[in-house]
């Protein structure tokens, strides 16, 4: 009986979760550019500024302040929404488009997303003899 459930789990996950979620990696690889997928998930091995060892390597923002966060924390990576506790006394208060707003102990701190341009290959021919 058990055996026969998580293969009935398994089946519908992959087709009422994986398949959209594949399809809508799809489109979004087909209509969003490098460069804003880049700036949502941070370039060059997370750069970013610095602010009580927090590290802001990429982000999501809406119009409205709202949006999540991917961040290099002491404890290690993490991500968080607008208005939660990401540490202890540390809370996401906004996300702008390049930056985000933490409460740090009751005051704000503001943290940018810095972004490097990636780096080019240049690619030439071998000489010839």
């Amino acid at each position: 009986e058990a055996a026969h459930l998580v293969k009935w789990y398994a089946q519908e996950h992959v087709l009422l979760c994986l398949r959209p979620a594949f399809f809508i990696a799809g489109a979004i690889g087909v209509f969003v550019s490098q460069a804003a997928v880049m700036k949502v998930f941070g370039l060059g091995g997370g750069q970013g500024a610095q602010a009580v060892g927090i590290e802001l390597t990429g982000l999501y923002a809406r119009a409205d302040g709202r949006g999540f966060a991917t961040l290099r924390t002491p404890r290690g990576p993490l991500s968080g929404i607008a208005g939660e506790e990401i540490l202890p006394g540390v809370r996401l208060r906004q996300v702008g488009n390049d930056h985000v707003i933490l409460m740090i102990d009751g005051s704000e701190r503001r943290l940018e997303l810095l972004v490097t341009p990636p780096a080019t290959l240049n690619l030439t021919s071998p000489a010839q003899p």
